[in-house]
């Protein structure tokens, strides 16, 4: 891998923080989990301590190649029994074959108690030669978007939903939403 004889594709499944004034840091998150603070306030110097300011993000990961990702397609469900389908095309721009591995997170934009920032609710390892293009579809039904509401029940409360495509958590390339209406 050093000499570039091989092209790794893996994951992180963990998010390294850049110090440890940014301990402890998690994913999935909740709004406000970490701080935010310009160099100004910063005494240090770190500047952002939030998920983007991370050394590390969940999902990073090195390739020899480039892969770009297009063609975004939600296909939502109706009610909290439907299906949703997400479809985008990953393409290596690279001149080496190499995997890559689309993640797909999903995202409440109201609900009824705090939820994550992000929640990865699936992903693809995807082989590519140079100049290939492929189309990943990642396929979840609408029961894995509940939540735990205020009386500990286990929902899908309807709403908007946002869905973000990408290449780790901080590296999100494609976005899109649907709605979930209600029984």
């Amino acid at each position: 891998m050093i000499f570039g004889d091989y092209n790794p594709g893996g994951k992180l499944p963990v998010t390294f923080p850049r110090s440890v004034g940014q301990l402890p840091f998690n994913f999935p998150y909740k709004p406000g989990a970490h701080a935010i603070q310009g160099k100004k306030d910063d005494p240090n110097g770190f500047g952002q301590a939030s998920i983007e300011g991370a050394l590390y993000p969940y999902g990073f990961g090195l390739s020899y190649t480039q892969f770009a990702y297009a063609d975004l397609n939600v296909t939502p469900a109706i009610n909290s029994e439907g299906e949703v389908t997400v479809t985008c095309a990953i393409t290596n721009r690279g001149s080496r074959a190499g995997d890559e591995v689309p993640q797909l997170y999903f995202r409440q934009v109201v609900s009824s108690v705090t939820t994550y920032e992000l929640s990865l609710v699936g992903f693809e390892r995807v082989s590519l030669a140079p100049g290939e293009t492929k189309t990943v579809t990642f396929k979840f039904l609408a029961r894995e978007l509940a939540l735990i509401n205020r009386a500990g029940h286990r929902v899908v409360e309807p709403g908007e939903f946002l869905v973000h495509v990408g290449s780790s958590s901080a590296d999100l390339r494609l976005h899109g939403k649907f709605l979930v209406r209600s029984l």
